[in-house]
């Protein structure tokens, strides 16, 4: 059995569940860095997009100098922002111009891994997200920083599950390998561009669709 690694989501997650509604502030953060960067995590997850909007709307803070501070602090460890690729602090979609500047942004201020998350089925979002993806690893790539992108084909969840039997016969029989996906699946990539197995891949989308968009 190989090695198991593990990143910590919690300074990013942990306010959604133990730790109250608006998360941790750089202070909180501080107090423990030294702990966490010397745990031996793959990586942490420090913060995300929506997370930066909460840190300014109710602790006041700067969070770029929270990414500034605690990257100082935790410096063995690898940093991880998320970010839906089309959207910054609030809701409203926001230009590739701006989302190229995001992204230049908190590498400077410290973040080694970005993930992206877009909708599954606008296709115009997979090429933007593409093209973001393609755009970052080319800028960042002389820091160490990889950016690539998973796009899903039909995975099945809740929300496919609801369709009818013949719908869902439909979207099977356009699919190469004759069925559809599963979370799992795209978590399986995910792990393995989270992972040294993909340290020289960069730039690339990776479709996970069964054949079906090849």
């Amino acid at each position: 059995m190989g090695e198991v690694k593990f990143v910590d989501t919690t300074f990013r997650d942990g306010n959604q569940s133990l730790w109250g509604a608006t998360g941790l502030t750089t202070g909180n953060i501080l107090s423990i860095a030294s702990d966490m960067d010397n745990a031996g995590f793959k990586a942490i997850e420090l913060t995300s997009s929506i997370h930066m909007g909460i840190g300014v709307r109710y602790h006041k803070e700067n969070p770029w100098e929270k990414m500034r501070l605690i990257a100082q602090a935790i410096k063995k460890t690898p940093l991880i922002f998320g970010t839906t690729g089309r959207r910054f602090i609030g809701f409203k979609r926001m230009p590739d111009s701006i989302m190229s500047l995001v992204m230049e942004r908190v590498a400077a201020n410290g973040i080694r891994r970005v993930w992206i998350l877009d909708a599954a089925h606008e296709v115009n979002l997979f090429h933007r997200t593409a093209r973001l993806a393609k755009s970052v690893a080319k800028e960042l790539g002389s820091r160490g920083i990889r950016a690539n992108a998973i796009a899903p084909g039909f995975i099945i969840t809740e929300m496919t599950g609801a369709l009818s039997e013949e719908v869902r016969n439909e979207w099977a029989k356009q699919i190469p390998l004759r069925r559809g996906g599963t979370p799992e699946d795209v978590a399986n990539v995910a792990l393995f561009l989270a992972s040294d197995l993909s340290s020289y891949v960069s730039g690339q989308v990776i479709n996970v669709c069964g054949g079906m968009n090849t």
